[in-house]
């Protein structure tokens, strides 16, 4: 049984990490292989919760549905999954308290019932799914990486017309490391509205 961990320091505090990565609707943020997750659970997925993440694979598009285990807020995560490929998925999140936010380390073990996965598991697929956990952790350390407690995530620019809005919020937006959206451009995506 392949056995993937990895592990990132996330500037976020351990509790605060343990919520994000816990609350399974995050998971379209920061993990690659990661198409949908049904029910949309937006809230910490706590012990026997169930969901499933329809996920892509090394052999197509797959489907994987979850039973949380044992947890331990703001320290240790667990969750099984059955996958619809032939198999299952054990996966471990341990959060501790870092001197620059929370170490993270995942771990991921899974079994393969088909001896043909198995072998393509070999040859291609686990190098893959190696480089989308890296991947993953990776994301999820950028995504938090202009964390500070004491600076806003969200800024909201307010004025006129041509006081330079949209100038001002992209400078704050490139310094932050923050997305700016203009408000205008959103709504009128779809052309004009009567």
């Amino acid at each position: 049984m392949p056995i993937l961990e990895h592990e990132r320091v996330v500037a976020r505090t351990p509790d605060e990490l343990y919520d994000f990565v816990t609350t399974p609707s995050t998971w379209l943020q920061w993990h690659p292989s990661v198409v949908r997750v049904t029910p949309p659970l937006d809230v910490p997925a706590r012990e026997e919760a169930t969901f499933t993440t329809e996920v892509r694979t090394p052999v197509g598009t797959g489907i994987n549905a979850w039973t949380v285990g044992r947890c331990v807020p703001g320290r240790e995560w667990h969750a099984q999954a059955d996958m619809s490929i032939g198999g299952t998925t054990m996966l471990t999140y341990r959060i501790a308290p870092h001197r620059d936010g929370a170490l993270f380390t995942r771990t991921l073990e899974y079994r393969l019932r088909s001896p043909l996965l198995r072998v393509a598991d070999r040859i291609v697929g686990r190098r893959r799914i190696d480089e989308e956990s890296r991947e993953s952790l990776d994301r999820l350390a950028t995504l938090h990486a202009s964390h500070d407690p004491a600076t806003p995530r969200r800024v909201a620019v307010l004025g006129r017309g041509g006081a330079g809005k949209s100038s001002l919020a992209r400078r704050i937006g490139s310094l932050r490391g923050i997305d700016v959206i203009e408000l205008d451009a959103w709504f009128w995506r779809l052309g004009p509205r009567l």
